[in-house]
């Protein structure tokens, strides 16, 4: 039996990207949605007599499928420093280790960075790249001065991880890259994410900079509601071009399970030599929504792998009816 250390659920409320009101361009127009609900079916039967009157009335709840632990086959061992597994539509945990945990974040840091530039930036907003002359580690090619739209940076940041882009959306937000710092840690304290500050868009390894396992997945599960948000890191690659058209960048997505693992459908990579290999997956199966995060591996990808494969062998998803009378 997977160690649960809590049985708390995600976050219900409704998804507002970011930490304002506004809702960006880049994600659709909610339309209103009125939910009929039928309950079973009741009659009463009245009598002239009153010691006859009855009242009778039946209904059948059907609640949300929750999986149901079956212990087929060993838990993977895990190299990572703290994961966190569970069902998205239920809530219920599926596998923990030291979800709690601080830790540094890397890339995962870009999940965050991409939402706060989708509620700030409009898809055809043109910006002009800066602030990126001493950006090191994964970049997807950008230059000094060069216009691009941010649509194309929020590609480049979450398919390619690229931080010349993350950096270049800070740098031309109002007021600057520390507020949109700011607003990263607004994003993650509206959200409930108590164990998690940002001092920078990339994931770089500071002091002050980190994140949990459980956390990291939460964000992911809102995140993953936002329909372009999703589409975006469900692409394996992405052609995008500065405003001119003269300069293009191929952007390959660093998540090796995409298209090699059934049903994995996002969302994000994160690498630091100090943090280890990190890796916050969202699959798919049979109808049922499976997230993990995992923090600070020696082999991300094949213990993501083994991680889900076990989770789907282990546990049966079964919708409980109750009757009340």
């Amino acid at each position: 039996m997977p160690k649960k250390k809590s049985q708390k659920n995600p976050p219900s409320r409704k998804v507002t990207v970011g930490h304002s009101k506004k809702r960006s361009e880049f994600f659709l127009p909610l339309a209103g949605i009125v939910l009929m609900s039928f309950v079973g079916m009741g009659y009463f039967y009245n009598s002239s007599q009153p010691e006859k009157q009855a009242v009778l009335a039946q209904a059948v709840v059907e609640e949300t499928p929750k999986p149901v632990f079956r212990g087929i086959g060993e838990i993977p061992v895990l190299t990572a420093r703290g994961v966190y597994a569970f069902d998205v539509d239920s809530g219920v945990e599926l596998f923990s280790k030291n979800a709690e945990d601080p830790l540094l974040p890397a890339s995962t840091t870009k999940i965050a960075t991409a939402l706060v530039a989708m509620e700030t930036y409009k898809p055809g907003d043109v910006l002009t790249v800066s602030g990126t002359n001493n950006v090191f580690g994964q970049k997807m090619g950008l230059y000094t001065g060069e216009r691009i739209s941010a649509e194309a940076l929020i590609y480049g940041t979450l398919i390619h991880s690229a931080n010349d882009a993350a950096t270049a959306l800070a740098a031309s937000y109002p007021g600057g890259r520390g507020e949109f710092i700011n607003a990263m840690n607004q994003l993650a304290s509206d959200w409930g994410l108590s164990k998690t500050h940002f001092t920078n868009p990339v994931g770089f390894d500071e002091y002050l900079h980190f994140s949990t396992a459980r956390d990291l997945a939460m964000l992911a599960r809102l995140a993953m509601e936002e329909p372009k948000f999703a589409q975006i890191v469900g692409l394996q690659s992405a052609v995008v071009t500065s405003f001119d058209g003269r300069t293009v960048h191929r952007l390959t997505n660093t998540n090796q399970l995409l298209g090699s693992v059934p049903g994995v459908v996002g969302i994000k990579t994160g690498h630091t030599i100090t943090s280890g290999e990190s890796l916050v997956t969202r699959t798919d199966r049979d109808g049922h929504k499976v997230l993990i995060a995992l923090v600070g591996s020696t082999n991300r990808f094949g213990e993501t792998r083994a991680l889900i494969d076990w989770i789907f062998a282990s546990y049966v998803w079964e919708k409980e009816e109750i009757s009340q009378k």
